[in-house]
């Protein structure tokens, strides 16, 4: 299928619409996409695919959590990572969500989404800057 400019723009403005409803209910992913389908005027089965199978996958901004001012939801629940770039993609997504959210809601993310041991690797690092500053 050849794209043109117009019709590459209208895909990425569908796709701001997806993103933009799943910010909206990053807690009820096929709600979100119900919304954005009512919108864009398409079907859930065509949002959804297109999500899972290209916004969700995309190489230069892939979208491995979703939060807006409340917090954050780590969408990767049906996600299989490989075991030598799991770690890789943690470590990404730890620094985005700090650089990215109030120090509060960071703490709070880590403390959700990580195991003790990370945690306390995480810790005993911090403990060790601020010795050293």
């Amino acid at each position: 299928m050849i794209h043109t400019k117009e019709s590459l723009l209208k895909r990425e403005k569908e796709d701001q619409i997806i993103i933009n409803m799943i910010k909206k209910y990053p807690t009820n992913l096929k709600y979100a996409h119900k919304q954005a389908a009512i919108v864009i005027g398409a079907s859930l089965s065509s949002i959804s695919g297109r999500y899972y199978q290209r916004i969700k996958k995309n190489l230069e901004n892939p979208v491995i959590a979703i939060g807006n001012e409340q917090g954050l939801v780590l969408n990767t629940k049906n996600t299989m990572l490989k075991s030598d770039t799991s770690n890789e993609v943690r470590k990404a997504l730890l620094i985005a969500v700090f650089n990215a959210v109030p120090l509060a809601q960071g703490i709070e993310f880590m403390l959700i989404n990580l195991t003790n041991q990370e945690q306390q690797v995480i810790l005993e690092r911090m403990i060790s800057k601020l010795k050293t500053a």
